[in-house]
């Protein structure tokens, strides 16, 4: 089965194991499309536990399942992929460091963040909806590394000097917030092919049922 995120992979060798736990994502693009298909897959606590955890509170898994169990998601494009785009190991932190104590004015956030540009086609309702967004994403502390040593979740060390790869390791990477844009919903009639590129009319398309 292809993946529902469009990385022309199979579903098991992409999306699949970040969203079992297996493994972790090592990217915001990776982060996003396994969010994108677990959306498809109404997997919705991986959706929930990937939000960033100061986000968790306004993103309730009621809310998350009422949207995602109410569309039938057609099609993830990535434009671009721009900030920080992998964790960065010790070195990479120490160049960090260095940059914001010459410039004075280089935050945390700034240097720490990686954005995902990309669009998304569902169907809801009847009708045909997509959205735009460039979404915001920052890297946090295992939630077990940080009860088992009390440490701050929500800051990316800067000091490499104190940070080795065993430390490195358990940073994962969570959706934060996004600047999203709307495009017009476009109705569909019964008789109108149906977008998701079954080849079926939309009344006779099964996969299509728990959006209408």
């Amino acid at each position: 089965m292809q993946c529902f995120c469009g990385s022309k992979r199979t579903f098991q060798q992409c999306c699949e194991p970040f969203i079992q736990g297996e493994q972790l994502a090592k990217s915001p693009e990776q982060l996003m499309r396994s969010r994108f298909s677990a959306y498809c897959r109404q997997q919705i606590d991986y959706i929930f536990q990937t939000y960033h955890p100061s986000q968790q509170v306004n993103n309730s898994k009621q809310d998350i399942a009422n949207f995602a169990k109410t569309c039938h998601f057609i099609k993830l494009e990535v434009i671009a992929c721009t900030g920080q785009t992998e964790l960065p190991d010790a070195s990479a932190l120490k160049t960090l460091k260095a940059q914001a104590d010459c410039s004075g004015n280089l935050a945390k956030s700034e240097f720490q963040a990686g954005f995902v540009e990309f669009v998304v086609t569902y169907l809801q309702a009847g009708k045909l909806h997509q959205f735009s967004e460039v979404s915001r994403f920052l890297p946090i502390l295992s939630p077990a590394i940080i009860a088992e040593t009390n440490a701050p979740a929500f800051e990316m060390p800067v000091d490499g000097q104190n940070v080795d790869a065993t430390t490195l390791q358990h940073w994962q990477w969570r959706y934060i917030d996004g600047a999203l844009s709307s495009r017009p919903s476009k109705s569909i009639g019964r008789n109108d092919s149906c977008p998701c590129g079954s080849g079926k009319k939309f009344k006779q398309c099964n996969a299509h049922q728990s959006a209408h």
